[in-house]
């Protein structure tokens, strides 16, 4: 208990810090474009394969029940309704700490393990708004972006399935994703993914400047994060599922 305590500390700390480099306005632009890219871009394809294999999951997985029910008018909303609000944001989110958090604690994590980091506070650089700030940012406009494309991808692949294999027409099928569906479900899987953004930003750079070891122990600090990411994601999830219930 003491030691999650301890590390639940540090990660506010680091909150605190992000927050005090955006209200002093402290950005290191060049470093926001750099993480915008390698954590947004390069993360699209991974993004848009996984969304068609999920589109394709919940439409095989729903086949059988849509039949015995004859449900066919309602496969759209169930499919849209599901990734809009919990499945695309999640997944996502632990995509984004598998791979995004990943690279960022690993790169942080070095710069502590050669004493970068400690040269850099020793010489009165603005750590936070120089490294991460930026990051921070890039995580959660990069998790909002991918959620648009993730949502857009996993519909078209579910609508196709949903025509091939139950023979549900397309215009039946955005039909009932169209109308089941409001601007509450968007806005709260949009707000899921930009604080899971926020949150995997946080505890990545929290291990990754905390550690102080050798190189070769970087990996470490890599796996902590990961299963630390991943446990606060689903937890905050739950929260916010409880929280947002019946809206």
């Amino acid at each position: 208990m003491l030691q999650a305590l301890a590390v639940l500390g540090r990660m506010v700390l680091t909150a605190t810090h992000i927050a005090a480099a955006a209200r002093r306005r402290r950005l290191d632009q060049g470093e926001l474009w750099r993480a915008l890219h390698t954590f947004g871009n390069a993360s699209l394809p991974l993004t848009l394969t996984t969304a068609v294999f999920m589109g394709l999951m919940l439409v095989l997985q729903s086949a059988a029940y849509v039949r015995q029910y004859g449900a066919h008018e309602l496969i759209g909303y169930f499919t849209a309704f599901s990734v809009l609000r919990e499945l695309g944001p999640v997944v996502l989110g632990l995509m984004l700490s598998g791979r995004v958090g990943a690279n960022n604690a690993a790169e942080l994590a070095t710069l502590g393990a050669t004493e970068r980091l400690d040269a850099l506070q020793t010489l009165q650089v603005d750590v936070a708004g120089w490294l991460l700030l930026p990051r921070t940012l890039a995580m959660v406009v990069s998790q909002v972006a991918l959620l648009m494309f993730f949502i857009l991808i996993s519909l078209v692949a579910a609508g196709g399935a949903a025509r091939l294999v139950l023979g549900v027409p397309w215009s039946t099928f955005w039909r009932s994703a169209i109308d089941g569906l409001s601007a509450v479900d968007l806005l709260v899987g949009v707000g899921k993914a930009a604080v899971f953004g926020f949150v995997v930003a946080v505890i990545s750079s929290t291990y990754g400047c905390a550690y102080r070891g050798a190189v070769t122990g970087v990996g470490q600090a890599v796996r902590q994060q990961v299963v630390a990411s991943a446990v606060c994601l689903f937890a905050i999830d739950y929260g916010l599922t409880v929280a947002l219930a019946g809206r």
